[in-house]
């Protein structure tokens, strides 16, 4: 009977077969047609597009949504330390529930948190990010699992700022002045974990410029550098300010003869030939300044104090304008002509004294040296000197000292002869 019914139901015709027992125990085998089979194949089918129909209209059906960027917040601080460096600091999240309630999640209902309490060493953690969304629904997927950040004592230096010139072209001839640049701002604030704030040697301006004739201003950003000249790249660094204005002088040469003015005009190429040794130095300055220097002052020179035939004279350097020479003095000599000279014995001498002052000139004369034209010099007698002193500062004081004597010529000579060097005289102050 079981051989029968297994050939029933793999009978090649297609046909499902139902089987129902006798009384006797054996089976009877009832065949079926294919159109009933296909009958209820559609029924079945027909049922489970009803339920997905209920399933879509009552909320039933299980969905999910996608939530992107969802920020991380820091909970638990309460340390002295500070977040830096926080990476991966959002997070997309995939929820999970039936439609439902679904509709009623919105972005604002999923947050994502890591926890930092209980951490207080300065250092780098990586610490699971939590996601939580409404009862309801659940977290299907989030696209990150842990959050990598540091945490550091925030703490403020203040570092040097310096120039760093990386690049120029300039004419034959001419210098950049690196070592004479000013700035703005001398130093600057930077803000920042105290970790990184100990490897900062200085703030750089890094410096390019094309061809200069003249001096430059340049301004840029600051960069952050370490002991090693290595740029500090930390997003956690804060600078104030964060830029720098730099001068920057560019310096030329130029070769000017030195010259010499006299205080009188006693000395003229009549009188006296005159060397100058050296004749010319080497100055350099900036553009501007170069160009309105074409010869250099020696310090005047007064005629009635030259006693030999050679002297030294400072050279005078205008503002802006450096002696790269190393010369600081010209040395000058004189070789007189068409002059003589003559002493008098003068003892004219007048005195302005303070009412009440008591006084004694301890000499009844001074020997003046006389040059000048020697026709001149040969008629001026003692009579053409006038010899004075002034008291008024002896006034209160007593006792012997030197006072000064003034020599002058009388106008009927005065512009071809004078004296020679300094006079004194005693004097006694009672």
């Amino acid at each position: 009977m079981f051989d029968k019914f297994r050939a029933a139901a793999t009978s090649p015709e297609g046909y499902r077969f139902e089987s129902t027992a006798e009384e006797n125990g054996d089976y009877k085998v009832k065949k079926r047609s294919r159109i009933t089979n296909i009958f209820f194949m559609a029924v079945s089918l027909v049922l489970a597009f009803i339920l997905w129909l209920y399933a879509i209209s009552t909320g039933t059906q299980v969905v999910t949504s996608a939530i992107k960027a969802v920020p991380i917040t820091i909970e638990g601080g309460g340390s002295t330390l500070s977040v830096y460096n926080a990476l991966n600091s959002t997070v997309d999240v995939t929820i999970e529930g039936t439609k439902s309630e679904l509709k009623n999640v919105s972005p604002a209902d999923v947050t994502a948190w890591v926890d930092i309490s209980g951490i207080n060493t300065a250092g780098t953690y990586t610490l699971n990010v939590n996601v939580s969304v409404p009862d309801g629904v659940w977290v299907a997927e989030q696209s990150v699992s842990t959050m990598k950040l540091r945490l550091d004592n925030r703490s403020t230096t203040t570092v040097p700022v310096k120039a760093y010139i990386n690049s120029f072209m300039i004419d034959s001839g001419g210098e950049i002045g690196s070592s004479e640049m000013t700035y703005d701002i001398t130093e600057t604030v930077v803000t920042g974990p105290e970790s990184v704030l100990a490897q900062i040697s200085e703030a750089r301006l890094q410096v390019s410029l094309g061809k200069v004739s003249n001096s430059q201003t340049y301004t840029g950003v600051l960069e952050l550098v370490d002991s090693d000249g290595k740029t500090l790249r930390d997003p956690s660094l804060t600078i104030n300010p964060a830029n720098a204005t730099v001068t920057i002088p560019v310096y030329f040469k130029k070769t000017v003869p030195l010259k010499l003015n006299y205080r009188y005009g006693y000395f003229n190429r009549d009188t006296v030939d005159v060397t100058i040794n050296p004749e010319t130095i080497t100055i350099k300055g900036e553009t501007e300044d170069l160009d309105a220097v074409n010869e250099l002052n020696l310090s005047v020179i007064d005629e009635t104090k030259v006693t030999t035939d050679t002297v030294f004279q400072r050279i005078v350097m205008p503002e802006g304008i450096t002696n790269v020479s190393g010369i600081e003095e010209a040395v000058v000599s004189f070789k007189f002509k068409n002059t003589s000279e003559k002493t008098l014995v003068v003892n004219n001498i007048a005195v302005n004294a303070p009412d009440g002052l008591g006084y004694e000139l301890l000499a009844d004369s001074i020997n003046v040296t006389i040059r000048g034209d020697k026709q001149f010099i040969s008629y001026i007698t003692p009579k053409d000197i006038t010899a004075s002193v002034n008291l008024s500062f002896l006034e209160g004081s007593s006792g012997e000292t030197s006072v000064p004597v003034l020599v002058t010529v009388t106008d009927s000579y005065k512009k071809k002869v004078y004296p020679v060097g300094d006079y004194k005289i005693s004097v006694r102050v009672n």
